[in-house]
């Protein structure tokens, strides 16, 4: 934190660019107002909810990808089906409430 106020703000170009881009949750008020001040139809991201329910399925399906392996080598079956399940639903629900909902114009990054 201290780094961070000690040194001089970022151009609001490169806030507007990263915030269009990502669409973080937390502090981001000035960014968006100075966005919304060019394009008043953007609207920030309003789904921390529904992100935050990503995220915790997210580490569900981690954990599973991480310990399939591991019960496949000690030769835990019962514990790899079980793995398997889970991966297989949180895939799906990943795909379903995440994936689909990307939008490629809004997560491709322009590179110059």
């Amino acid at each position: 934190m201290l780094g961070t106020c000690a040194r001089a703000a970022d151009d609001m170009e490169v806030l507007k660019y990263f915030y269009r881009q990502t669409r973080p949750w937390g502090f981001w008020k000035p960014v968006i107002e100075k966005i919304q001040e060019e394009d008043r139809d953007f609207m920030p991201n309003r789904d921390f909810t529904g992100d935050l329910i990503n995220v915790v399925v997210g580490i569900a399906w981690q954990m599973a990808l991480v310990v399939m392996p591991i019960y496949l080598l000690i030769r835990a079956m019962d514990d790899l089906a079980v793995s398997v399940v889970v991966f297989v639903i949180t895939s799906w629900l990943l795909k379903k409430y995440w994936y689909d909902k990307l939008d490629n114009d809004k997560t491709t990054v322009k590179t110059t």
